[in-house]
């Protein structure tokens, strides 16, 4: 069992924690049970914005970007869906 610090180290918001919670979604099953979105709210970027002004993405803790992470959580729900299709 994980104590608090290494929950939080472990767990803290980033890309692995919501890569990991996407593959939980279908292995668990709860894909099937109509769930379908992984929500990325807050947290997940830089204290400042880029010099473009758009939001930046932390690259210790997000450090493939947000694109990345939401190509991977898509691409994932797509193969699922083409094997029950197929």
């Amino acid at each position: 069992m994980l104590n608090a610090a290494q929950c939080f180290f472990k767990y803290v918001i980033s890309e692995k924690l919501y890569r990991d919670m996407a593959d939980l979604l279908v292995s668990e099953g709860y894909r099937d049970l109509g769930y379908q979105y992984v929500n990325i709210d807050d947290c997940w970027m830089t204290k400042e914005r880029g010099s473009d002004g758009v939001l930046v993405a932390d690259p210790d803790r997000f450090p493939n970007g947000i694109k990345a992470l939401a190509d991977y959580v898509i691409n994932m729900l797509i193969q699922l869906l083409k094997s029950q299709i197929l």
